[in-house]
């Protein structure tokens, strides 16, 4: 006796399942990538921020941690290394900062004070809010509600 072979029902559910599961693993990912990057990005900056502390108290002088909205960059003053550019899909407002022109700047002086600044960094499922003291120049991060329309 001859017998059409095809796939049974069990075979096509398991088949679909697998779709499914491979689907949801694949979107989960693409979707924390984009939030790993905000947070590579935000720890970058932290860093630079503590990098030109740290340079103004050893070097005994005033060193300047430039925001250039318009090129998207943030870097230390008078350095070629220290540069990070400010990924596209985030925004930045900012509170008590120096402003001249089109730049901002955040100034540490030889004792380890700051000018101070308070910078929100928003995207799409992640904000932070990032607190530069005056008095010691210590950063602090903290997460932001967004408040939707």
């Amino acid at each position: 006796m001859k017998r059409n072979r095809g796939f049974t029902l069990i075979e096509l559910i398991v088949v679909l399942f697998i779709i499914a599961v491979s689907s949801a693993v694949i979107f989960l990912n693409i979707r924390t990538n984009a939030n790993i990057n905000n947070k590579k990005f935000i720890s970058y900056f932290i860093r630079i921020i503590e990098k030109a502390r740290t340079n103004s108290i050893v070097n005994d002088t005033e060193t300047i941690v430039v925001i250039n909205p318009e090129k998207r960059l943030i870097y230390i003053k008078g350095s070629k290394k220290d540069k990070v550019s400010i990924p596209k899909e985030i925004t930045i407002t900012e509170e008590f900062i120096v402003q001249k022109g089109n730049l901002f700047y955040i100034y540490f002086f030889h004792n380890g004070s700051s000018s101070g600044a308070n910078l929100n960094f928003y995207a799409k499922n992640f904000s932070k809010k990032v607190i530069i003291d005056k008095v010691t120049g210590f950063v602090k991060v903290v997460d932001i509600e967004v408040w939707k329309n």
